[in-house]
């Protein structure tokens, strides 16, 4: 790197998209080896007759709020536990019916790894997301994907920003083969009976996310948008969750696609 007053803020910012490209493109190269463990750690997560709770410290926990927020509005009860506050009692959200996804692009981070004991001694069965497959955390799990040693994108290497797209791209990977594995989709809104009943396990699963401090917002898709009874599935689906826990944030294009007037 040059000093960065005598570059154009322009190239800087390419740089960084170009350290990021590259990472999820040796993520991708790197997920040869992984899909025995990716097809575990999948399978764990639908079979789960408990919750899904993330855990993580700092960025890495803020990637796993969102990871869990999605995994919840297709189908997979999820929550999350602060690490930090787990040593204060809130570890007791765990028990043996869960799966614990615990993210540390270290696989060092303290406060995770000095909270997997605990988890495993509750008979939670734990998935690590991590860079290093032979750390603490790695060594301490049921599953790894470990997406390796990358530099992160700024010119001293700490700040993490080249492994939080990895964490995310690799949930976002968990979540949507999670969701098709399950048959979470278009046919959970086929009647107003199905609608009522994925409002109703949504529900339940954004309270314990609201209780953890979360909002969620859902984002529709195209095939609410289809007329059922002479409602629009979207609008059944709305009228039956819970205001309080629950926004709404409409995608125009899906709306249109589904032959709606947004």
């Amino acid at each position: 790197y040059a000093p960065a007053m005598q570059r154009r803020p322009a190239d800087i910012g390419q740089e960084v998209l170009d350290r990021e490209a590259e990472g999820l493109e040796r993520l991708r190269v790197r997920f040869e080896k992984m899909r025995d463990a990716f097809d575990e750690a999948v399978q764990l997560i639908v079979s789960c007759p408990g919750r899904v709770i993330f855990c993580g410290m700092g960025k890495s926990g803020q990637i796993g709020r969102k990871i869990a927020s999605t995994m919840v509005s297709t189908g997979t009860p999820c929550t999350f536990l602060h690490p930090a506050e787990g040593f204060h009692g809130e570890v007791g959200i765990v028990t043996s019916r869960d799966v614990v996804i615990a993210i540390s692009n270290s696989g060092s981070t303290r406060e995770v790894i000095e909270l997997v004991p605990t988890i495993r001694n509750l008979g939670a069965r734990v998935i690590a997301m991590t860079g290093d497959a032979d750390s603490v955390l790695g060594r301490a799990a049921d599953v790894v994907l470990a997406w390796g040693s990358f530099r992160e994108a700024d010119e001293t290497g700490l700040v993490p920003t080249v492994s939080s797209v990895l964490t995310l791209a690799l949930g976002d990977a968990l979540t949507i083969a999670a969701m098709q594995v399950r048959g979470f989709g278009a046919k959970d809104f086929e009647t107003e009976d199905q609608i009522k009943a994925n409002a109703e396990r949504t529900n339940a699963s954004i309270e314990k996310l609201s209780a953890a401090g979360l909002k969620v917002y859902y984002h529709n898709h195209w095939w609410e948008m289809d007329e059922i009874d002479g409602k629009l599935a979207i609008d059944w689906l709305l009228e039956n969750s819970s205001p309080e826990n629950v926004g709404f944030e409409p995608d125009l294009a899906r709306i249109v696609r589904g032959a709606a007037d947004p």
